[in-house]
């Protein structure tokens, strides 16, 4: 079934299969989020919607894997922890275990601060994660699919099988 967006005047984006609204992104206006949005989304189409227009209720989505504390800790052994704002080179100021939304030059935050900042980021991902790969994961492989996702400069494309 075809997928398309549609970008509502309050900043919410939202993605359709036929004419059912399946996701929900909020963008409070920044651009990094709806970035994200379409390059995860399987949608052939985006539209913006006339300002009169009122949003679609959009289900609450299907269960699947969600980090887990025993994977989050194995995470956070191997992944680097900075709780001073940094440039990360391509001036995008970053914070924690890579955090970027929000964060300005001069940010400090504590580890816990960090952590949450990084399940934030992982959740982000893990409806990405589940739409893309089609068959059942574990919370481990959940867990890292969703890790590598928010931590590499993955699309969609990226995710999904290979067409053979």
């Amino acid at each position: 079934m075809e997928r398309s967006l549609e970008l509502y005047s309050d900043g919410r984006l939202y993605e359709y299969e036929g004419d059912q609204a399946v996701r929900l992104t909020e963008t409070h206006g920044q651009v990094t989020d709806l970035s994200e949005a379409l390059k995860f989304s399987t949608a052939t189409t985006f539209r913006v919607a006339p300002p009169d227009q009122q949003p679609p209720e959009v289900p609450i989505p299907r269960g699947g894997c969600h980090i887990n504390d025993q994977g989050f800790k194995l995470l956070t052994t191997f992944e680097g922890c900075e709780l001073e704002a940094y440039d990360d080179g391509g001036k995008v100021w970053t914070i924690g275990y890579g955090h970027t939304d929000g964060v300005s030059e001069g940010m400090r935050s504590t580890q816990a601060q960090a952590e949450q900042f990084l399940y934030i980021d992982l959740e982000r991902f893990e409806s990405y994660v589940e739409e893309a790969v089609q068959v059942d994961l574990n919370d481990d492989q959940s867990l890292h699919s969703s890790a590598f996702a928010s931590m590499s400069d993955l699309e969609q494309a990226d995710l999904a099988p290979p067409p053979y």
